[in-house]
């Protein structure tokens, strides 16, 4: 997913494990052209857990990469939570 406003003041990325009945490793980045703002590194989540966390703001585009570090994709469900200076709020189902 991509984000190209300059006015984002808020960005929460959340994480499920939904597809899998056991725990998986996880990384969440937020990378802003080339350069990684921001990097949980490898984590264990438990099957059925949900994980959230406030990443810095983005300046121009910021790429939000959720991995399943030992799964597929199919064990995680990934969204974006955006709030803009402006107002609007949108979340956003990566994919």
């Amino acid at each position: 997913m991509r984000l190209t406003r300059t006015s984002v003041l808020v960005i929460i990325m959340l994480l499920a494990i939904v597809g899998s009945a056991v725990t998986r490793t996880v990384r969440l980045q937020e990378i802003d052209n080339g350069v990684v703002l921001f990097d949980t590194g490898n984590f264990s989540l438990p099957a059925g857990s949900e994980y959230n966390v406030g990443a810095p703001q983005a300046v121009f585009t910021a790429f939000c990469k959720f991995t399943a570090v030992d799964g597929s994709r199919t064990d995680i469900r990934a969204s974006v939570w955006v709030r803009t200076q402006n107002g609007p709020q949108v979340v956003v189902p990566a994919e």
